[in-house]
């Protein structure tokens, strides 16, 4: 799994971008974060397509 992760500058929200094996797995991980489990933080889905990897 590889991650990009950061928060806006105002500090509103975050953006975290991952590869997962599949939408279920993305899912998965996403619901299983401590903050989204325990309502400190939402989460939502987006899943994308990689136009541009380094080293692929």
């Amino acid at each position: 799994m590889s991650f990009a992760c950061r928060p806006d500058l105002d500090g509103a929200f975050g953006v975290v971008i991952f590869e997962a094996a599949s939408e279920a797995a993305a899912r998965a991980y996403m619901e299983s974060d401590p903050a989204v489990k325990n309502g400190v933080m939402t989460a939502e889905l987006h899943p994308m397509r990689v136009s541009l990897m380094a080293g692929r």
